[in-house]
């Protein structure tokens, strides 16, 4: 049973994610030959805040 985690910045419409996982699913479907019902997605949403990069939280970027 593949287990994916996926972590991504918070605010994304709840569609978005939908199509994201459903994607994800397909692809790791179709690679492993695995049945969809056996795939997992942990997704994790980090607030803007706790999301840093160089130093920055993603919160203070433009």
């Amino acid at each position: 049973m593949p287990i994916v985690e996926l972590k991504i910045v918070e605010g994304r419409e709840p569609n978005v994610k939908k199509k994201l996982v459903k994607d994800i699913t397909d692809v790791i479907a179709e690679n492993l030959s695995v049945p969809h019902d056996k795939i997992r997605i942990l997704l994790y949403e980090i607030p803007a805040e706790n999301w840093i990069v160089g130093g920055t939280p993603k919160s203070s970027s433009p």
